[in-house]
């Protein structure tokens, strides 16, 4: 568990730290740590702490060497916490210790040692009954000693008692999603959004949970209000509320019928008529790909009434709302011959925005088919990927907090600000993310389409990201980039490459020393559908394949009923935006790996597995109760797992490695 599971708040746990036991001359160099912590310069923090804590240490300073613990654990350092820790302890009367037994679980807690990190949250409370975040902190144990019962009965009894503390919310809606009890979680976040709309943590959770259960909201009492004002804000990417949003709207019964069976619409006039009333209905439309067949059906009809009606006037939200849902998917909705003419003919009237432009465009062309890294370029100059306009901020976490239990305890802490690749950025979305979570790295973010990168640039600026380099280089040149990386991801592209063992090799002269790798590749197991359907579409994708080609190879996938094993595809949110199409379904060169495939490069490679990430807790839950290894950096029973349930990693393997 890292520290961003504890109910303290880093920066008040350390401007907290008791100023009044300080000896003469220790506020001054205290209020520096104090003063470049909250300054953003956590090195020099970190520097400073080092020399409170000697300085302290010689004088018996508590408070001092209490201060230098709150920073070592803030810079994922538990264990040089814990030492200090112990050494202010003895030095303080037992009616002042609460805060430092408080600090010293959570060291134990950030080192796994749950049991004793409980026993000290109890020392704390005996002290100081009154403490709330140290009665969450002990729930927090208490969670990660699989007793969520008792965390859960702890968490509300501290609710009741003390309302407004915010973090509570999240830690015990999170404690109630892993019971799988989502829809009591749901209404629980919903109202701390109310409470505390600019928390990231509290909002962040609740998006998270309707990307991951948008079925709970069926359940909820909630009304649009909190979904529409999600969906505006700047802080939330709006694609991971759709599918909760469209299920909100299906509760009301009038527009499930008017929406019909699997998106007929029969009346799209008064369908077109309700949707341009409602609030919640325009955000979706405008703001996020469809999240299935059904409602893409449906919007696609009551655009051709739209258009071929000439009603299109009395609807300009909703002619407004289908022309920024037709910029969002890139025109990937299929265009009949007769939609097709009416917008040549009436290209002045506004439901026309709704359609891409008629005649045909992005044809790569030119390309000699056995060089990949070429065609590869020129299919995302055509089409960069992915497209997007937001990311879901959420607290820092810092360099530490991202890498957790994923760096090796030996691995030196960096010093100074820490370095990340990001090799193959693509459109930076991804590296949006990171500089959003790490204010304290400097990232810099290659790619070799132009495309992209100029994408990738304006999203970062427009997000006001200032913590990422992009420039156009090739991975293999990655060790030429201004010295070694700390950390380097590499997701969704070797297995894109002619060789991805040999461009993984290129990177590793780029990693520093104790440095760690997170890469994620295509699991052929889980894309065995998508490689299906691909035949299916293959006589319509024949290169150069322009917009036009890829639209009627989306319309053969879609017309399949659903009971059809390649339906599976409609599942994937790529299958919606026709760069996205482009990417699952007509890549120009994709070589999947499998669990046995990674385990031989590691070998080879002299890398050290380290763990997946991004696994669904109950699919950990469920590996454990199947296999009789319970060991999650175990690759041959996850090998065996996959084998059993095949669509375990149908996003992509995404696992840290280290050099061994």
């Amino acid at each position: 568990m890292d520290c961003g599971e504890f109910a303290d708040d880093t920066n008040g746990a350390i401007m907290s730290v008791s100023r009044t036991s300080l000896p003469p001359g220790g506020e001054a160099l205290s209020q520096h740590v104090r003063d470049a912590w909250t300054s953003g310069r956590r090195e020099d923090a970190r520097t400073l702490a080092d020399r409170l804590a000697e300085a302290a240490a010689e004088r018996g300073d508590a408070a001092g060497l209490h201060l230098a613990a709150a920073v070592a654990l803030a810079c994922g350092l538990p264990e040089l916490a814990l030492a200090r820790l112990d050494a202010a302890l003895p030095l303080v009367q037992a009616a002042g210790s609460a805060p430092l037994w408080n600090d010293r679980g959570r060291a134990l807690l950030a080192l796994g040692r749950a049991a004793s990190a409980a026993n000290d949250f109890r020392r704390a409370l005996a002290v100081d009954p009154g403490l709330v975040a140290t009665r969450f902190n002990l729930g927090a144990a208490l969670a990660a000693q699989g007793d969520l019962d008792a965390a859960i009965a702890q968490a509300r009894c501290c609710i009741a008692d003390a309302p407004e503390f915010a973090p509570a919310y999240p830690l015990l809606a999170s404690w109630l999603a892993d019971r799988g009890e989502h829809a009591a979680a749901l209404p629980l976040l919903f109202d701390a959004v109310r409470r505390w709309p600019a928390d990231l943590s509290v909002r962040s959770r609740l998006v998270d949970l309707l990307k991951s259960h948008p079925d709970a909201i069926v359940r909820s009492a909630d009304d649009e209000a909190p979904l529409v004002a999600l969906l505006r804000d700047a802080d939330v990417d709006a694609q991971q509320l759709t599918a909760a949003g469209w299920l909100q709207q299906a509760r009301d019964p009038g527009l499930a019928r008017l929406i019909g069976a699997d998106g007929h619409a029969e009346d799209p006039a008064a369908l077109a008529s309700l949707l341009n009333a409602r609030l919640l209905a325009l955000e979706l439309i405008s703001q996020g790909l469809p999240p299935n067949r059904t409602i893409e059906r449906m919007l696609s009809r009551v655009r051709r009434w739209l258009l071929l009606s000439h009603e299109s006037d009395r609807y300009p939200a909703l002619c407004w709302a289908l022309a920024a849902q037709c910029r969002l998917n890139g025109g990937a909705w299929p265009v009949p011959a007769d939609e097709a003419a009416r917008c040549r003919l009436d290209a002045a009237r506004s439901i026309c925005e709704a359609y891409p432009d008629i005649e045909p465009a992005h044809t790569a062309q030119g390309v000699e088919s056995g060089d990949v890294a070429a065609r590869l370029r020129a299919q995302y100059e055509a089409h960069a990927y992915p497209v997007w306009q937001r990311i879901t901020r959420r607290p820092p976490q810092g360099f530490a907090g991202f890498c957790g239990p994923f760096r090796h305890a030996s691995s030196p802490a960096p010093r100074g600000r820490p370095r990340i690749l990001v090799a193959g950025c693509g459109t930076g979305r991804h590296a949006a993310q990171l500089a959003s979570a790490m204010p304290d790295a400097d990232i810099v973010a290659i790619d070799v389409s132009t495309a992209s990168l100029r994408y990738a640039e304006a999203r970062a600026r427009a997000l006001r990201i200032s913590t990422i380099s992009f420039a156009c280089v090739d991975l293999h040149d990655a060790a030429s980039l201004g010295g070694a990386f700390d950390h380097i991801e590499c997701g969704g592209v070797l297995h894109l490459l002619a060789d991805p063992e040999a461009d993984w090799r290129a990177l590793m002269p780029a990693l520093a020393p104790g440095g760690t790798m997170r890469i994620g590749l295509y699991s052929s197991l889980a894309r065995r559908g998508v490689a299906a359907a691909r035949q299916r579409i293959a006589d319509l994708v024949v290169p150069p394949c322009d917009d036009d080609a890829l639209r009627a190879a989306r319309a053969r996938l879609l017309a399949l009923p659903h009971d059809d094993a390649l339906a599976s595809v409609w599942r994937y949110t790529d299958f919606y935006s026709l760069a996205g199409f482009r990417d699952l379904m007509v890549n120009e060169h994709e070589d999947p790996f499998d669990i046995p495939r990674i385990a031989r490069a590691l070998t080879a490679l002299g890398l050290a597995f380290l763990g997946f990430d991004q696994v669904d807790p109950d699919i950990h839950a469920c590996k454990r109760a199947l296999l009789t290894a319970d060991d999650d950096s175990d690759l041959a029973g996850w090998a065996a797992f996959e084998e059993i349930y095949p669509d375990t990693f149908r996003a992509m393997y995404q696992f840290w490695c280290r050099p061994a």
